[in-house]
């Protein structure tokens, strides 16, 4: 093989297997180009349009292949994808395609071989790639793209490879080939993937010698820095990347996670989002797959920021244009609506998902989800039953789980069922990343927006400040233990997510740790987001614990300044009438009381309820009577009863 040509098919791999399609695309016009209308570059093009959905367009470039003895085997695989992925499917085209295939698969010979097990291998059939490149070694066990794809097909299988040693297969080629693509990258890759990162660095920079013109090496490189979660080394690796190649998508990716979940600059990210969708518009203009991943990635890191969302809703949206027949996109843009706060809109979007497939339970696990936030407790708990029957042999999602929790809530269940649920979810979640190298894919999987869900949900059942008869850390409630241990995770993958970083210091604080709770919350506010209205108030709660009632005033006042909404939670009120009856400011502190009550009119939701705790609901008769302010029985009884009304579940 010309050194030439290998190069070529090293970067069509790379692209194929980071299924930038496009650019895998790209890469078969140059070969055609360079190497005349060989059958084997015009096999990858039809490829590249088959795997980004372009179903059409790759049936008519495949159809003049199928007599091609070299890729004859893999175009009949191809053919038979396409066709089985049709609005309409040609079922005696398939039948043919299928009889084909027996027969030639029967009689074929290494090549014909290896571009079937390549095809297999990109679509994702790992077990079936297995089969192929299998046959094609026994026949040529020396063969060297058979063993480097073997090494692959076992890479990527993970946990459900059968092969004992990967590197074998990689190694085995670089000792007669030093330069081998493929398996330079795939040797990294294992590296990486065994946290080997020195290792994976050496192998890496050999890449980037012997490639200099060549930006994937390096991009390699920052997913590495990232593995090991040293993300200022990870900033500089993409920085690098785009001083050589300006329009590149993972570096742009890794500068955007840089700020989102290093620095919490949400600012930033949305404006690197902004370029991201720009630069995935000009260069991966069909590939719906990318646009999808990176909506789900960002918008489940970003603690619901606006600025954040705005974006990767239409990343979203942009997926479900280009493949308007999938409900797995359209599904994503109705959550996409969800986190935004856009219940309607996202129930409209879940409901025409289910036109398209009536079966996505992630389409009708969010239509519940509306069905409870829009308090239609009997119909979404119908709609739950059917679910869990349907999930019954799959074993229960952590959505359902977390879903029948807040049904559980809002029927008043025991609260030892509504936590065992709550800790079945969050294992159950847990075991769907356990294993993965820390990275984009980890970081989605993790998805901490769903845990911070279920954190607030446990939450509910915690008190809301320490005992006054516990020490530090003594006879902590086990659903506090839990959701510390969860939000520890959440803050090592992401230490600048703000929701979490005060989730953290409010748990901190709950179990007595107040100086643990206040430098939490300093943390924040010098380094992360001075402008919190939410870490204001709760270190104006501390304070107020304290004994510090200016300071606790003082940090009421700026929180107020930065968000006159804080005004709108409980909390700001109950404790500035705290902070007014040590004042002796006692009306005014009764007028507080007023307003608080005013807006739990109705029973209060999971959000509202997590700031709320018992010395506080009888706070407002207990304000009144020692200290003279003029109150009957009759009203004391009935503001009593009025308060708790209001805030008991």
């Amino acid at each position: 093989m010309a050194d030439s040509d290998a190069v070529v098919k090293g970067k069509l791999h790379y692209y194929g297997r980071e299924q930038y399609y496009q650019a895998m695309q790209n890469m078969c016009v140059t070969a055609t180009k360079k190497f005349g209308n060989d059958p084997v570059y015009r096999f990858y093009s039809a490829l590249s349009h088959l795997l980004q959905g372009s179903t059409q367009e790759a049936i008519r470039q495949l159809q003049p292949l199928q007599n091609d003895r070299e890729v004859m085997l893999g175009t009949l695989l191809a053919l038979i994808h396409a066709h089985r992925h049709c609005q309409v499917v040609d079922r005696e085209a398939v039948a043919q395609l299928d009889a084909k295939l027996k027969e030639e698969r029967k009689k074929a010979s290494e090549v014909p071989l290896y571009y079937a097990a390549m095809f297999l291998f990109l679509s994702g059939r790992l077990d079936k790639a297995r089969e192929y490149v299998d046959r094609l070694l026994k026949l040529d066990p020396e063969n060297d793209e058979g063993l480097v794809l073997k090494g692959w097909v076992e890479l990527a299988a993970g946990k459900e490879s059968r092969a004992r040693n990967h590197m074998e297969y990689f190694d085995a080629v670089l000792q007669k080939f030093p330069r081998y693509m493929d398996a330079l990258f795939g040797k990294a890759k294992l590296y990486e993937n065994r946290s080997n990162y020195k290792e994976a660095m050496e192998t890496l920079n050999l890449l980037v010698v012997a490639y200099p013109g060549f930006t994937a090496p390096l991009v390699e490189k920052a997913k590495v820095n990232l593995s090991e979660q040293d993300w200022d080394q990870c900033l500089e690796s993409a920085n690098r990347v785009l001083s050589a190649d300006s329009h590149n998508i993972e570096a742009i990716k890794y500068r955007t996670l840089y700020a989102l979940c290093r620095k919490g600059n949400y600012e930033d990210a949305a404006q690197n989002l902004r370029n991201l969708y720009s630069e995935m518009d000009r260069s991966e203009p069909n590939n719906a797959a990318l646009f999808i991943h990176m909506a789900q990635l960002f918008s489940r890191l970003c603690g619901r920021n606006s600025l954040v969302l705005e974006e990767t809703f239409m990343m979203a949206s942009k997926a479900a244009k280009v493949n308007s027949s999938s409900a797995e996109y359209l599904t994503e843009v109705g959550y996409q609506c969800l986190l935004q706060g856009r219940n309607k809109e996202a129930t409209r979007y879940y409901k025409n998902a289910t036109k398209l497939d009536e079966s996505s339970v992630a389409a009708l696990t969010g239509i519940i989800s509306c069905q409870l936030l829009e308090g239609q407790v009997d119909i979404a708990e119908q709609q739950l039953e059917f679910l869990k029957e349907v999930q019954r042999s799959l074993g229960t999602s952590p959505d359902i789980l977390y879903l029948s929790a807040v049904l559980g809530r809002m029927k008043n269940q025991p609260s030892d069922v509504i936590l065992a649920l709550l800790q079945e979810a969050i294992d159950n979640h847990f075991k769907n990343h356990r294993g993965m190298s820390f990275g984009a894919t980890y970081l989605a999987a993790l998805n901490p927006d769903f845990l911070l869900l279920i954190v607030n949900e446990c939450l509910i059942y915690a008190p809301n400040q320490p005992s006054p008869t516990e020490g530090l850390g003594q006879n902590v409630p086990g659903v506090v233990k839990q959701a510390l241990l969860v939000l520890e995770t959440i803050t090592r993958a992401c230490p600048a997510l703000l929701a979490a970083l005060i989730l953290s210091a409010r748990l901190k604080f709950i179990t007595g740790d107040i100086k643990g709770s206040a430098a939490s919350l300093q943390h924040i506010l010098d380094n992360i987001d001075s402008t919190s209205s939410e870490a204001h108030l709760l270190m104006a709660q501390i304070q107020l614990y304290q004994g510090n009632f200016k300071q606790a005033q003082q940090s009421l006042e700026v929180g107020l300044s930065y968000n006159f909404e804080v005004r709108e939670q409980p909390t700001y009120h109950l404790v500035r009438a705290r902070v007014m009856k040590k004042q002796g400011q006692y009306q005014e502190a009764i007028n507080t009381l007023k307003a608080c009550l005013n807006m739990t009119n109705t029973r209060p939701t999971s959000e509202l309820f997590c700031f709320l705790s018992l010395p506080f609901i009888y706070l407002y008769p207990w304000l009144a009577i020692p200290h003279g302010v003029p109150q009957t029985k009759h009203h004391t009884l009935k503001h009593h009863s009025h308060s708790y009304h209001c805030f008991s579940l």
